[in-house]
């Protein structure tokens, strides 16, 4: 399967994209497709108690970003449990193992009209003042 594919089969939409999902990790990682589970995975947190669902609402977002220089605003010792928290998902899921080969992912800052817009925020070495709530 070309990388050219492989690419076009995540931009797809509805039931063609997860058929080629299925598709490429069964051909790219060696998986067996009754090995893969579609069934509906129910969160371990109530969404009543505060779980990741329960942060997002009724949005539709399948990704959250923070600006680099948000984190790095925060206390040092908010900072280091941050990143245990990211070290603990690292060390609990290989997500990365299936994405395509020399993928990335890129944030813009975009208008609701779709035009791109200059983020303030993305020189994270030198950045501005982050106003902070009272």
């Amino acid at each position: 399967m070309s990388k050219k594919r492989d690419a076009a089969m995540f931009r797809k939409g509805g039931e063609y994209a997860l058929r080629t999902v299925v598709e490429w990790a069964t051909h790219r990682l060696a998986i067996k497709p009754e090995d893969l589970s579609m069934e509906k995975v129910e969160p371990e947190i109530p969404l009543s108690e505060g779980g990741v669902t329960y942060w997002f609402g009724l949005s539709y977002a399948s990704y959250f970003s923070i600006p680099r220089a948000v984190l790095e605003a925060m206390p040092v010792e908010w900072q280091a449990r941050w990143v245990e928290v990211m070290r603990e998902v690292d060390e609990t899921f290989d997500w990365m193992s299936i994405l395509p080969d020399d993928s990335t992912y890129t944030v813009n800052l975009r208008h609701k009209s779709g035009r791109f817009l200059p983020d303030p925020l993305r020189n994270y070495r030198h950045p501005i003042a982050i106003p902070r709530r009272a």
